[in-house]
């Protein structure tokens, strides 16, 4: 969430209604959050673990990057099936413009379709793109403000 409508806003992640202690040694099978930023195994119903957070983290990465979703479904039904086939790859990505190679490779460590392939939180931090320099990406104007316009202008339903 944007502070305002400014392109220079300040962003603030929000919404921790569903926020609860986790360890290693639990498993959940619960449905809970918006559905467009659930994990293949948290759409279908099947037990997850905190990686189902390493998910929606990397759809939220994805939407600072680009401005949009990765899907293209319009009701819950049609976004369900798209998460649960996604199979997202390096090619997925490698379209992009505006983001470099380290954070193109993080989106395919945070979106592994199988939690046990997909990046574990210890190992977040030390991966390549939060090592880099944040200001080697550099984006002009009209793409910053695209990637606005994409952001005020998504709708989650």
């Amino acid at each position: 969430m944007y502070t305002s409508q400014d392109p220079n806003s300040t962003c603030k992640i929000i919404d921790f209604t569903f926020e609860t202690l986790f360890n290693s040694s639990n498993s959940f099978r619960e449905m809970m959050g918006s559905p467009i930023y659930m994990s293949p195994q948290v759409i279908s119903g099947n037990k997850h673990t905190e990686k189902c957070d390493i998910w929606s983290l990397g759809i939220v990465a994805y939407l600072l990057f680009t401005g949009k979703f990765p899907y293209k479904a319009t009701t819950f039904d049609e976004l369900k099936r798209e998460i649960s086939y996604s199979r997202f790859t390096y090619d997925s990505f490698k379209d992009i413009k505006g983001i470099s190679e380290n954070a193109k490779m993080l989106l395919v460590k945070m979106l592994a379709f199988n939690e046990n392939e997909r990046i574990a939180t210890n190992f977040l931090i030390e991966d390549p793109w939060f090592q880099e320099e944040i200001n080697e990406v550099k984006l002009s104007e009209a793409e910053r403000n695209e990637i606005y316009n994409n952001l005020i202008s998504v709708k989650v339903k």
